[in-house]
C-alpha cells in the first residue's frame, strides 16, 4: 500500500508498504517462551548540517514519494530561516525563504487539478497556512495561496485525510484548535469545519486517518479530539499519565500500527493501542555511528514505510533540541527497533 504521511514539538506519521515476515517470526518466538534478547536501542543512520543562521527548533517532516520512498524528503522549518529540503542521507537539497514558519505537515497522496501529489501545509506564528507540492525530479514547490485562520498564536499543524474524505488542516494555538476543509487545485480555497476548546495549552498535534482522532500533546499530558461528524469534543486520556509531552505520533498500519510514540523530557514511549499502555521501557537515541546522543528528544517526524537499505521499516526524525547552540540538527533513524519492540510486546 502506498505509503501515507499521517507540529513546536510534534510527530507525524505514514503507512506502511510492505509485509514484515521477519518481525512475525520474532513475535511467534516470544509467543513461544523462548529466552529473547532485549529490544535493540535506536540507531541513528544520518544527521542535517545544523541551519547556521537558527541554532533553534526545526519542526521536521516527510515527505514520501510513493513512486519511489527512497527518494523521499525530510522537510525542516524554523521562524528564522523558513523551510528547508533534505534528502534521506541528511544533504540540504533546497531552502524556501519563507519567515516565522513554526510547523508543517504532509500528506502523500493529495487529489490536486494536475492528479495526485505529495503536498505539505506550513502554518506560521500569526496562522496563515502555506502549502507546498513534491514536483519534478524531488523539488518541492509553492502551491498558490494561502488560508489565514486568525489564530495570532498558532503552535502546531497537523493533515487529517480520512478514507474517501476531505483534507482537513488542524491548527492549534493557545486553548483552542480550528480544522480548515481544504480544496486544492489551481490555488487554495478553505472553509472552517471545526473550533474548540481544549483544557491545555497546546504544544503538538497528530492525527490519525485512519481512527479518524486527533491526539493533542500538552504540558500535562495527552487531549484526544474525534474528528467523526458531530464528535468534537476533547476528552483527557488518563491512562498516559500527565507528563510533559514534546512531541506524538500515531500509527496507522504495518508493524507499529494502532500504537502511539511519544517524546517526553525522558525520552521517548511507545504506548500500546486502545490501552495506552507503555510498551517496555522509555526509549533513548544513543551515540551510533559518531553522531551525538538525542537525549532528549524534540520535535519529531516519521513514517513507518520502507526507504530502501538504510530504513527498510520506516524512518524517524528527531529535533535535537538540546544540543549545543551551534549543532542543534535533525538526526534520521531506522525505526526497525520499534517496529520489533511493538511486535514483541516489551
Amino acid at each position: 500500500m502506498t505509503p501515507r504521511p499521517a507540529f513546536p514539538y510534534c510527530l507525524h506519521v505514514n503507512r506502511a508498504t510492505r509485509a514484515i515476515p521477519a518481525l512475525l517470526i520474532l513475535a511467534a518466538l516470544g509467543a513461544a517462551g523462548l529466552d529473547l534478547a532485549p529490544p535493540r536501542p535506536l540507531v541513528t543512520t544520518a544527521e542535517t548540517d545544523p541551519p547556521a543562521a537558527d541554532p533553534g527548533i526545526e519542526e521536521p517532516a516527510v515527505l514520501v514519494n510513493p513512486g519511489e520512498p527512497a527518494a523521499s524528503r525530510i522537510l525542516g522549518v524554523s521562524p528564522r530561516v523558513g523551510l528547508r529540503v533534505y534528502s534521506l542521507t541528511g544533504e540540504l537539497l533546497q531552502q524556501i525563504d519563507v519567515r516565522d514558519l513554526i510547523g508543517v505537515d504532509t500528506r502523500s497522496s493529495v487529489r490536486l487539478a494536475a492528479g495526485n501529489a505529495a503536498i505539505a501545509a506550513c502554518v506560521d506564528t500569526s496562522g496563515v497556512l502555506t502549502f507546498y507540492r513534491a514536483g519534478p525530479g524531488g523539488a518541492v514547490e509553492p502551491i498558490t495561496g494561502s488560508v489565514r485562520t486568525g489564530m495570532v498564536d498558532a503552535t502546531a499543524i497537523a493533515l487529517h485525510h480520512a478514507p474517501d474524505g476531505p483534507l482537513i488542516a488542524l491548527v492549534g494555538g493557545g486553548k483552542t484548535i480550528e480544522g480548515w476543509r481544504l480544496t486544492i487545485d489551481h490555488d487554495v480555497r478553505a472553509q472552517r469545519v471545526i473550533q474548540v476548546v481544549v483544557p491545555e495549552p497546546v504544544v503538538c498535534l497528530a492525527a490519525s486517518d485512519e481512527r479518524q482522532t486527533l491526539y493533542i500533546g500538552s504540558a500535562k499530558g495527552l487531549h484526544t479530539l474525534a474528528l467523526t461528524a458531530g464528535t468534537h469534543e476533547p476528552g483527557i486520556v488518563a491512562a498516559i499519565g500527565v507528563t510533559p509531552i514534546r512531541g506524538v505520533g500515531a500509527f496507522d498500519s504495518g508493524a507499529l500500527g494502532g500504537h502511539l510514540l511519544l517524546a517526553t523530557p525522558d525520552g521517548l514511549s511507545l504506548h500500546a493501542p486502545g490501552s495506552f499502555k507503555r510498551v517496555g521501557d522509555v526509549i533513548r537515541i544513543d551515540r551510533t555511528n559518531g553522531i551525538d546522543p538525542v537525549d532528549p528528544p524534540g520535535a519529531l517526524a516519521t513514517s513507518d514505510g520502507a526507504f530502501g537499505a538504510a530504513y527498510p521499516f520506516g524512518l524517524l526524525v528527531a529535533h535535537d533540541a538540546d544540543n549545543a547552540p551551534d549543532r542543534s540538527n535533525l538526526k534520521l533513524i531506522d525505526l526497525t527497533p520499534l517496529a520489533e519492540r511493538a511486535r514483541l510486546g516489551r
